[in-house]
């Protein structure tokens, strides 16, 4: 599919990718660069909200922090922090 990146570097996910992947506004997501592809991965982070509904452990947060940025968790989910 084809975007439109706005004046502000904004995109619009299609209605269709939108709903595949059930992505609600004001949902964060994870964008990573992939150098030897030369594109852009966008994932939704929905396995952290998952795991909020149990204890999590030290080791489950700082396995978090390192797979994806810091301040995107911390933001969304004030309760996951180091």
């Amino acid at each position: 599919m084809k975007v439109k990146v706005t004046r502000n570097y904004q995109i619009t996910i299609p209605a269709k990718i939108r709903k595949k992947l059930n992505i609600k506004e004001g949902q964060y997501l994870i964008v990573e660069e992939d150098e030897k592809n030369n594109s852009i991965i966008i994932k939704p982070i929905e396995w952290v909200k998952l795991r909020l509904g149990k204890k999590l452990t030290q080791e489950d947060i700082n396995k978090a922090i390192e797979k994806y940025d810091k301040d995107i968790i911390e933001e969304e989910y004030p309760e996951v922090k180091r």
